[in-house]
């Protein structure tokens, strides 16, 4: 089901920059980073939009949360564990 190829090819670039780069890019899909961009967004730029935008990203999270149970596609361990023991 999954190719495991275009994994290990973009993980033959892999430097310590690089990854820590995307390490900081990750974090942008945590919790704590939407409650700072909401917190200076509503109460420092604009109330309304701040809100708007809570809406936004409120919806999203839901109907991510729905789809993921519902498609429920498997992990491919297998990569992860390769790469591992490599």
């Amino acid at each position: 089901m999954f190719q495991i190829e275009p994994i290990l090819f973009l993980q033959s670039f892999a430097s310590d920059v690089l990854t820590a780069f995307m390490n900081l890019v990750s974090q942008m899909g945590y919790t704590p980073f939407y409650i700072a961009v909401l917190s200076v967004v509503l109460f420092g730029i604009n109330f309304r939009k701040g809100f708007i935008l809570l809406q936004i990203v409120l919806w999203n999270g839901i109907i991510t949360n729905l789809l993921k149970h519902v498609v429920a596609l498997p992990i491919p361990a297998r990569v992860v564990v390769w790469i591992s023991i490599r």
